[in-house]
Parts: C-alpha cells; structure tokens; sequence
C-alpha cells in the first residue's frame, strides 16, 4: 500500500504544479482589447473545472474501498492466486506451482462479520479477483504477477460466494472460477 501513497502524493504535486502554471499564465495574460473577454471566459471555464474536479476527489476519495477497513486489524488472512484458468484458495502463501495445485479445488470457510484480508498474486498473466453474492459484484481486485493486493472484506451475510475472473486472460477466462464459504 506505500507505493500506492507515493504515487497519489506524486500525481497530487504534479496536479498543484499545473494549477499553480495555469493560474500564473492567466494573471500575467490580463490584457487590454479583444482578448479580455475570451481570457476572462476562459478563466470561468477554467475555475469551473478545477472545483469540479477537487469536488469529485472530495466525495469520492474517502470511500474508496481501500481506505474501507485499512485501520482494522484482519481476523483472518486467505491467500489467492490465479493461474490460467482456475483459483487457488488456501490460509497459507501461495508461492510456487507446487503451493498452487496442493491447494487448488480447496474450500475456504471465513467468518461472518469480521474482516477478511485477501492476498491477491498471479503466477502467470493478469487476472481479475471479485467476489460475487447472488450475481451483485461485492468487492474486487487485480491478480497481478509478483505482486500482492491486498483486499480487505467484511461479508455482512452469510452464503457461498462466487469468485471469479474480471480480466480477460485467455480463451477458457469465462471458466476461471472459485467458491467462498461464509460462516
């Protein structure tokens, strides 16, 4: 998750840098004549935009799913990693092709109410990692080779839920599927 920050508090220094160019470049364009109008609108234009924006980032921002529970310790840890075409489930890493078809086809039970963090890799192509109840997508996140999302979840019903692949990854992709039990 730090390189994720990193790169917001990059992008947000570069959006201030670009506002702060913007806004300069307008100031010192004040001109007398035909201009004034199209600057001055341009100007509304431009004020408009950015309040839009920071409102948007404002609403949205803080409910992000990853900032959900990421002050919550997890209950329980579930290991996943996806491989062309199917999941591998366990409550121990997943490293190896070894790790991977000893735990495949195996059933996980996770407690009702509690955070659930997933630890999501690939071992070979991008896939994707949701989790369905009853065909409404309730969480989701990238498998990516080499690196580990983390997803954390509380499942406020009990059932079976559904996981299956959100990234196109092959030709069987629509097969790439798994189960959670929820207890």
């Amino acid at each position: 998750m730090i390189i994720q920050k990193e790169v917001f508090l990059v992008f947000s220094m570069m959006f201030i840098i670009i506002v702060t160019v913007f806004f300069l470049v307008f100031i010192s364009s004040k001109k007398i004549g035909e201009f004034q109008n199209l600057n001055r609108k341009r100007a509304i234009f431009f004020f408009i935009a950015f309040g839009t924006v920071l409102l948007v980032l404002g609403v949205s921002l803080p409910k992000s799913p990853y900032f959900l529970y990421a002050n919550d310790q997890p209950a329980q840890k579930v290991f996943v990693a996806a491989k062309q075409f199917s999941f591998s489930i366990s409550k121990y890493p997943i490293a190896t092709d070894d790790d991977f078809n000893m735990s495949a086809g195996a059933e996980i039970t996770v407690p009702i109410d509690e955070i659930i963090e997933f630890n999501v890799s690939s071992l070979d192509v991008n896939h994707g990692f949701s989790l369905y109840k009853d065909g409404v997508l309730q969480a989701q996140v990238q498998a990516m080779p080499g690196y580990v999302n983390r997803l954390r979840w509380r499942f406020s019903e009990s059932g079976t839920y559904d996981i299956l692949c959100l990234e196109y990854c092959g030709v069987a992709h629509a097969a790439m599927a798994a189960k959670l039990k929820v207890e």
